[in-house]
């Protein structure tokens, strides 16, 4: 088990899980030393960022995209808002029953184990901080999360998620029943509609152009 230490400024972590994972950290209470080189090399905090992650996928051969947005600065508290956006089937993989139109989500999760580097003078441990076994993490409703000093890490799911479980490799399994768009394409009436509509839709159309060529002659 890892022991959670302290820390003089404070990390929390969101990632809300969709079809992709929207991530915010927020790095609240820095010394102003460490403050002033965030703002100062914003550019290269965000490439730092892009890098960390992409080498965490990479090192668990996975495939995934991910984008980071310009730094969110606060000049009251010296905290800084890192936003960033992970894409891929292999982080996320949706299924959808073909009866039910229910769709089961797969999680990865691991990826979070890595060395963030933010700048050369501070960096974040993410291992040590969020290394704990997930299935003992606290779960309320759609969140699963994990707190220690000055550090929270939160996995957000959809609402409408259930048969939430987190299996032995660490990857969330919840299912979503499908929305009201989902059940209106694939119902038989709209298909039904369309049969009909073509026809009238048509004719229609044959009488405009008939009407056109009349008012031309």
């Amino acid at each position: 088990m890892l022991v959670p230490q302290v820390y003089a400024f404070s990390v929390d972590i969101e990632a809300e899980v969709g079809q992709d994972i929207d991530i915010v950290i927020k790095i609240e209470h820095l010394d102003f030393h460490n403050y002033s080189l965030f703002k100062v090399n914003e550019t290269k905090v965000v490439s730092n960022v892009k890098a960390c992650f992409e080498k965490s996928f990479e090192d668990q051969n996975l495939t995934a995209t991910v984008s980071v947005k310009p730094l969110e600065f606060d000049e009251e508290t010296f905290s800084t808002t890192i936003r960033a956006r992970i894409s891929g089937s292999d982080v996320v993989y949706v299924s959808t029953d073909p009866d039910s139109l229910n769709r089961t989500f797969e999680v990865e999760t691991a990826w979070r184990r890595f060395q963030l580097n933010l700048t050369d003078e501070l960096s974040i441990n993410m291992t040590e901080r969020f290394g704990y076994w997930l299935q003992n993490w606290n779960r309320t409703g759609n969140t699963i999360s994990f707190e220690a000093a000055n550090s929270t890490f939160t996995f957000v799911l959809p609402e409408s998620a259930s048969n939430i479980v987190v299996d032995r490799r660490e990857v969330i399994i919840f299912r979503v029943p499908p929305s009201f768009q989902d059940k209106l394409i694939n119902s038989p009436l709209v298909a039904l509609i369309g049969v009909v509509l073509i026809p009238i839709a048509a004719a229609v159309y044959r009488r405009v152009k008939a009407l056109r060529w009349k008012i031309k002659r």
